[in-house]
């Protein structure tokens, strides 16, 4: 069974090890018609996208877990096998209990990365197809994941603070879980792919302090992960949706040339369609700041 029929100038990949044949094309262009509606996306951790117009897109999370706990409780096994062994080089001359739970934890990986990989094809395509212009954060996931440094303690020389570091061991592993890259990648051929889509990375600064409202930004506004209160005009949202309109703002800026040119990329030239904020805004029924 194939996706699609097999065209010319196809590579092809057989894998003996798992039994597999694949035809490698190139992406067809996609249909679509233009719908005249925009979008702001804010990605995160406990909502894996959040849109300026008030919807939550999650990762099918409890199949995710299922697969995570499993993992762990293998990798325990492992480790368990490795001390109890009393031998430093241990992988190097493994059991053959060991190397089939290595084999059960690659399963697990590669399972739970179709998963995911799912889910982004389905959520961007639909994306695609539902809006002319999508606003993303340019956010650098590498320094967001990249580990936390313990400090000094200035009360004992030689001794190190660890405050901290557990939970942002959990934040990595929950960025990573979530494979928030893998999102813009696929928005990035599937816009250019239609040739009606534009899709533009603004600068992430202040989206989840800034109220989406009145424009005020202060560190106060933002009460906890997922609440949003306006220290000055007392609105109250969701703090992913807020930034999610703000992304959207952002995005409308960049298109008349508000914003500063650094901090944005695009894709594509921008459609005559968008020739004035104020009328985009309209088309799709958002208001702006």
């Amino acid at each position: 069974r194939v996706s699609q029929p097999i065209r010319d100038y196809t590579s092809i990949g057989v894998n003996w090890t798992r039994r597999t044949l694949v035809f490698v094309n190139d992406p067809l262009p996609i249909g679509r018609e233009r719908t005249g509606a925009m979008v702001g996306l804010d990605r995160g951790c406990a909502h894996t996208l959040a849109t300026s117009d008030n919807r939550f897109l999650d990762l099918p999370k409890q199949r995710l877990e299922r697969i995570d706990r499993e993992i762990r409780r293998r990798q325990k096994a492992q480790a368990r096998r490795v001390n109890m062994s009393g031998k430093t080089e241990y992988r190097s001359n493994p059991s053959r209990t060991y190397e089939r739970t290595g084999r059960e934890l690659s399963r697990l990986y590669a399972k739970a990365h179709r998963i995911i990989d799912d889910w982004q094809h389905k959520t961007t395509s639909m994306l695609v197809h539902d809006y002319d212009l999508i606003a993303l954060e340019d956010l650098n996931l590498q320094g967001m994941s990249r580990k936390a440094k313990a400090k000094p303690d200035p009360d004992r020389p030689g001794a190190y603070l660890h405050n901290g570091q557990s939970a942002k061991r959990g934040l990595n592993r929950s960025l990573r879980a979530a494979s928030l890259a893998g999102i813009v990648g696929k928005l990035e051929y599937k816009t250019r792919l239609t040739g009606q889509n534009r899709l533009i990375l603004v600068n992430p600064a202040y989206t989840s302090q800034t109220c989406s409202k009145c424009g005020h930004c202060a560190k106060e506004n933002r009460e906890s992960q997922a609440d949003f209160e306006c220290v000055r005009c007392h609105a109250r949202m969701n703090a992913d949706l807020n930034a999610a309109r703000n992304i959207l703002d952002r995005g409308l800026d960049h298109l008349i040339g508000l914003d500063e040119a650094e901090h944005a990329r695009t894709e594509s030239d921008v459609p005559t369609a968008y020739s004035s904020r104020d009328a985009s805004a309209l088309t799709c029924g958002t208001s702006t700041r």
